[in-house]
């Protein structure tokens, strides 16, 4: 495997693990209230990321477009961790998962609606098909 997948792999485990935690630490706080403290100490995370690898903190030099697929960023990184803890309020934190699981079909999409990339073979569309029917069977069977 490739260090990529290692890591790919890695974020995998730890986000199982992570809408467990959410899961139970949402029976106590809402969920803008776990979403506010991730980001803050997202922040603190990061600015220590930063200072440690010597790069400064406000210096942030973008171009327009650039600016602008940040802000969008922002927004839909925003809007899915919304999206996420509410789902896992909603359903729990194994059914949301089965569900979310189905992202990667949404990544192609964004890629061809919104950067024109190609369509991938049909491999791909297999995987996607049977990612949707094994989705399809677990929240509609358990």
């Amino acid at each position: 495997m490739t260090t990529g997948a290692w890591w790919a792999l890695a974020a995998s485990i730890i986000w199982g693990l992570v809408y467990r935690l959410e899961e139970k630490a949402l029976g106590d706080v809402s969920v803008y209230k776990l979403y506010f403290i991730q980001c803050v100490t997202g922040a603190v995370v990061a600015a220590g990321l930063l200072v440690a690898r010597g790069e400064p903190l406000a210096e942030v030099n973008l171009r327009a477009t650039e600016l602008k697929w940040l802000m969008i960023t922002v927004v839909c990184y925003t809007l899915a961790n919304v999206a996420i803890l509410q789902s896992i309020v909603i359903m729990g934190a194994a059914h949301s998962a089965v569900l979310e699981i189905s992202y990667p079909v949404f990544v192609i999409v964004a890629g061809v609606l919104v950067f024109r990339d190609t369509l991938p073979n049909f491999w791909f569309f297999l995987g996607a098909a049977l990612i949707g029917l094994g989705s399809w069977l677990v929240l509609t069977r358990s």
